[in-house]
């Protein structure tokens, strides 16, 4: 019988594969072009090129006119619309409580 660790019970490897392409993007100042991206995370152009199209579609990701990739400002946009009351930003706040969120949400924390 073949036994999983919990690292690999629940893979996803397209959510994984796009989770590597933005923080990727995210460490870059100037972008990076679609055959970067694919040398950066030792894979394929081709693999690369749907996810970067999805990406793009959905918005976390932009073209340049270079024909370059970046990263948008959408995670960061959506984190800032999703609790005004418990911004990142505020001084003093260093990051949300774990406790308030599986709360509000019906899930428990295993955090607290």
């Amino acid at each position: 019988m073949i036994t999983l660790d919990d690292d690999d019970r629940y893979r996803a490897p397209a959510l994984d594969k796009g989770l590597d392409i933005i923080e990727l993007l995210a460490e870059t100042d100037d972008g990076l072009s679609q055959a970067e991206i694919a040398k950066a995370l030792g894979r394929s152009p081709n693999e690369i090129y749907r996810m970067l199209e999805r990406l793009v579609r959905r918005n976390y990701v932009r073209r340049t006119v270079e024909d370059r990739y970046e990263i948008t400002l959408k995670l960061f946009e959506a984190r800032a619309r999703s609790t005004p009351d418990e911004s990142p930003c505020k001084p003093g706040k260093t990051s949300p409580s774990p406790v308030r969120h599986g709360g509000r949400t019906g899930l428990s924390s295993r955090h607290s």
